[in-house]
């Protein structure tokens, strides 16, 4: 039996974590034990919607009080250091928001404070388990070394998102989408451009191992919502739509593979929290790891960061998955 806790009861935990938990709670298997944030009010109502025990206001009272085997920790970027920090020498495996703190240097805090006390993270990069992104990567890790992806080319452009954090906020997704497909990067060249008019753009190029190179488009006053992402390798092209939820694939000049998930499905299995939830269930039981970490997200956020500068500070990246070889 798995006992469950939630750490925040916020907009995106209502809307996302808490269906998840829902859907896979499973008497004698997976128990919502708790949940805690400091509003009452909305810690009563998320418990109530989604069926857990007991409701708590204070993180530190509700470890004490029970016995938990995972932490879903839903956090806003400002409070995730902290609160993180907080939990980790519980030694409890956690699946924290992204990004793992608001600087680098707090994202390698928390990396060695799970390390200390042999705690177990995993970082919620959704974008990683959207259904689309996932039939994508199956469909490619199929192939063999030598024909994995040469160029990765991936857009997100938003609406009026004109906070501070974007860059670190929001599209550190497609930054972590891009690692994980592509590897460790070498060298990054990057971008920023701004206007009176047309606020902030960003644009970058990340090269590879073996000359692969990701192509990246960050827009986030386009008038539009859009995520894309295109894998290119030796004869295939990958066409992922993420807000969509539909992938296309053509090999050797032939549409090969046409996805596209059903109109009513829900946001939460659309966003990819549900797999998501079920990937960290399943480590927390021993049946499979803890995947993205947060070394991996630190090496995202080192990169997305970089980018917001609008260029590239040298330093050790430790994330992604790495499939060398390009095409041969």
């Amino acid at each position: 039996m798995l006992h469950v806790a939630v750490v925040g009861a916020g907009g995106h935990s209502e809307l996302n974590h808490g269906p998840s938990l829902r859907d896979l709670s499973v008497p004698g298997e997976v128990e919502l034990t708790a949940v805690c944030d400091l509003d009452r009010d909305k810690v009563v109502k998320y418990a109530r919607a989604f069926g857990f025990a007991r409701t708590y206001t204070s993180i530190h009272t509700m470890l004490r009080a029970e016995s938990v085997d995972a932490i879903v920790a839903v956090t806003p970027v400002a409070a995730t250091s902290q609160v993180v920090g907080e939990l980790l020498p519980y030694g409890i495996p956690i699946l924290l928001e992204k990004p793992p703190g608001r600087t680098f240097r707090e994202s390698e805090a928390l990396v060695a404070t799970a390390r200390s006390h042999g705690t177990s993270t995993m970082v919620s990069f959704n974008r990683r388990f959207v259904p689309a992104v996932k039939e994508a990567r199956e469909w490619v890790e199929r192939r063999p070394a030598d024909g994995a992806p040469r160029l990765l080319v991936a857009r997100m452009l938003r609406d009026s998102r004109h906070e501070e954090d974007f860059i670190i906020g929001t599209a550190i997704h497609l930054v972590d989408t891009a690692l994980s497909f592509m590897g460790t990067p070498e060298r990054i060249t990057s971008h920023r451009r701004t206007s009176p008019t047309e606020g902030v753009s960003y644009d970058a190029r990340i090269s590879f191992a073996d000359g692969r190179i990701a192509l990246l488009v960050i827009e986030p006053d386009a008038g539009v919502d859009e995520e894309t992402y295109e894998l290119i390798g030796c004869g295939y092209s990958v066409q992922i739509d993420t807000l969509s939820n539909r992938v296309v694939i053509y090999e050797g000049g032939d549409r090969v593979l046409e996805w596209a998930a059903d109109k009513d499905t829900p946001m939460h299995v659309m966003t990819g929290c549900l797999n998501e939830t079920e990937a960290f269930l399943q480590a927390v039981a021993g049946n499979g790891t803890f995947v993205p970490t947060l070394a991996d997200a630190a090496a995202a956020l080192d990169v997305a960061a970089s980018i917001g500068r609008g260029r590239f500070r040298s330093t050790t990246f430790r994330g992604g998955h790495d499939r060398a070889d390009g095409c041969r």
